[in-house]
């Protein structure tokens, strides 16, 4: 009887471990993912805001056939600004997100707190929810710089605008889990619970 009173304790404890060693590899992945956001999004908020508050070309004036619109270009200097404006505003809501969410998740606090939270349905979709934002962002962000770019150089700016389209899907497939690729955040609940 003691032997296996004896296995299961160490049973346990193994168990305990692996789920202390999870939480430490999901917090140091928390912590890149949202230092890596924040970067991204920073530097488009500040590239973005200086190209708002600059006197833009007007995309009319630029290679312009007599009496019409150059092939391709779609969008006047007003809506190239209000595009761009789009774009700075997704970057900074995405700095503030990641910056708020590594103050929030990363505390100490938290982090002796994350086994039990991570049991809580209401923190799961809190941290889902923020994840979703955070993968969601900087690509939304950057198709609308893409849609921008269109205006100048229709060719290079629809092909730029197509893969930011195509990442957006990836970000979106990946985030919710319709495909089990990458780390989904379903996964990365999952393996964070499983015992």
């Amino acid at each position: 009887m003691a032997v296996n009173e004896l296995e299961t304790e160490v049973r346990d404890s193994q168990s305990y471990v692996d789920a202390k060693a999870r939480e430490h590899a999901f917090i140091e992945w928390l912590k890149g993912y949202l230092d890596t956001i924040a970067l991204i999004a920073g530097l488009g908020s500040s590239i973005t805001f200086s190209i708002i508050v600059q006197d833009i070309v007007d995309p009319d004036s630029l290679g312009k056939v007599e009496g019409s619109r150059k092939p391709g270009g779609v969008f006047d200097l007003d809506q190239v600004r209000l595009i761009i404006s789009l774009g700075w505003c997704v970057f900074t809501v995405a700095v503030g997100i990641a910056i708020f969410a590594k103050i929030l998740f990363i505390d100490p606090v938290a982090q002796r707190n994350l086994e039990k939270n991570m049991k809580s349905s209401l923190f799961q979709y809190q941290l889902g929810a923020v994840l979703f934002l955070l993968n969601m962002m900087p690509t939304v962000a950057f198709l609308l710089i893409s849609l921008a770019v269109t205006a100048y150089v229709p060719v290079v700016g629809w092909i730029a605008t197509g893969f930011s389209g195509i990442a957006a899907v990836l970000a979106l497939v990946m985030s919710v889990g319709i495909v089990d690729i990458g780390p989904s955040i379903p996964r990365l609940l999952r393996d964070l619970q499983a015992n």
